[in-house]
């Protein structure tokens, strides 16, 4: 029994997580415009040679935006 709830509640907490990204993706999809403007920001303040970092995420105040507002749906 503990087992069968322990599978449950970690399958419900990533199901949660997958849902978001892919409501967010299917967002950013469906807005080109802000999907342009993030990827923009991304460039500019990371560039091409390196993955986003935690430290990074201060200097890309649109892309806060797009996260918060997704999550507020």
């Amino acid at each position: 029994m503990i087992k069968g709830l322990m599978m449950t509640m970690f399958a419900a907490g990533t199901d949660i997580s997958v849902v978001t990204i892919e409501w967010a993706m299917s967002l950013l999809l469906n807005h080109p415009h802000v999907l342009e403007k993030a990827v923009a920001e991304l460039d500019t303040t990371v560039g091409h040679e390196r993955p986003v970092s935690e430290d990074d995420l201060a200097n890309l105040p649109y892309l806060n935006c797009i996260i918060h507002e997704t999550l507020r749906l």
